[in-house]
């Protein structure tokens, strides 16, 4: 993953990773810093920060996305809603139509571009035992994709309203 989101700056000034579970955020923010540009900033955003350090970060990433600076910020699900920030590039971890749909919404927020690119990717040795909404939204995404003709719009409200069904 590290490698993949390195390779995404060519063509990207900031990138959001999106994973479901700290651990794996910070094992991806270790594994990614050797890996970027000097001039590229490296953001963690998880529940292991108190609000007021979120907050700051927060503010650091406003301003580096305003300033046009290169960026990549790894975050868990906290970032997907109530956030008005709007990146180059989404990577979402999978997961639950309704969270993928969240972090879609922080790539190109303002249109500033033509539509962009948003990865659906899978962590490997991701442990979900203590998140089963997770887990559950995820399995039942995976199923979907595996049913789905592949230009399926995953957001559209038909989509949707599978992935409710079956999720309650």
């Amino acid at each position: 993953i590290a490698d993949f989101v390195a390779g995404l700056l060519r063509e990207n000034r900031s990138i959001l990773v999106v994973l479901n579970t700290k651990g794996m955020v910070n094992r991806l923010f270790d594994a990614l810093k050797p890996l970027l540009p000097a001039d590229c900033h490296l953001f963690c955003l998880t529940t292991y920060l108190c609000q007021q350090h979120r907050g700051d970060v927060l503010n650091r990433i406003t301003k580096r996305l305003e300033d046009g600076q290169p960026l990549v910020c790894i975050s868990t699900q906290l970032i997907e809603a109530g956030v008005d920030l709007s990146f180059d590039c989404v990577v979402r971890d999978l997961a639950g139509l309704p969270s993928i749909a969240q972090a879609a919404g922080r790539c190109n927020r303002h249109g500033e571009t033509d539509c962009r690119p948003v990865y659906l990717i899978e962590c490997a040795g991701e442990n979900l035992d203590k998140l089963p909404e997770i887990y559950d939204g995820r399995e039942i995404t995976r199923t979907l994709l595996a049913q789905l003709p592949g230009d399926a719009d995953l957001l559209s409200p038909q989509v949707m309203e599978m992935y409710y069904q079956r999720y309650y």
